[in-house]
């Protein structure tokens, strides 16, 4: 993640995206919340006793490339790049 933070101009602006490349990111603005999660579907996921997610205001984000989802819980989608799926 790539964070632009000077005292007198204030531009934040964070980018990233999955590992293969085909799914990219874009925020620019500060996020709303932060947070780790301990429930065991976070934990699967993830691979590690936690997962770590930010939640930032939509019309500030920007995404870009395909991907597929999967009903992890009765209220929640998990999305993955579609090359992942192979």
């Amino acid at each position: 993640m790539n964070d632009i933070n000077h005292q007198t101009h204030r531009e934040v602006r964070h980018e990233g995206g999955c590992a293969c490349g085909v799914w990219r990111f874009t925020v620019s603005a500060q996020p709303d919340r932060v947070g780790l999660c301990h429930f065991m579907t976070c934990r699967r996921v993830h691979g590690s006793a936690f997962g770590a997610y930010a939640v930032y205001p939509e019309e500030q984000v920007t995404m870009s490339g395909a991907t597929k989802a999967w009903q992890s819980s009765a209220d929640a989608r998990r999305h993955f790049a579609r090359s992942a799926a192979r």
